[in-house]
């Protein structure tokens, strides 16, 4: 069974990444809100995780306007709200993550490895 669940977990993930990317590809304005991702490759990875959440949330209730979640007026479920609030909880954590790149610039990228030996 936990065999058939992760393998469920990875698909919905892949599945995810893919809306993401399209969305990318298309140059949707909801994409564009997010900021850039990090340029190192966990940064990247981080943000395009909590990225593909926001897709997924997108997909799931049909949002189709310029805002991240959409409307949250329209969220009248309950599994909806959780979800919502999961979608909030990656909005953040990717407005986190975009400003403190933005704060530490490109310099303090090559200080921070050349500090860690690598």
């Amino acid at each position: 069974m936990q065999t058939a669940l992760t393998a469920r977990q990875a698909l919905i993930e892949a599945a995810a990444r893919g809306l993401l990317h399209d969305a990318q590809e298309v140059g949707a304005a909801w994409v564009a809100r997010l900021g850039q991702p990090g340029s190192r490759p966990e940064a990247r990875e981080r943000w395009e995780a909590h990225a593909a959440t926001v897709a997924l949330y997108r997909y799931r209730y049909e949002i189709t306007g310029p805002a991240p979640l959409g409307d949250p007026n329209a969220v009248r479920r309950l599994d909806q709200a959780a979800e919502y609030r999961a979608g909030q909880l990656a909005l953040r954590h990717i407005k986190t993550s975009v400003r403190r790149n933005d704060e530490k610039g490109p310099q303090s990228t090559v200080r921070g490895t050349l500090r860690r030996g690598l």
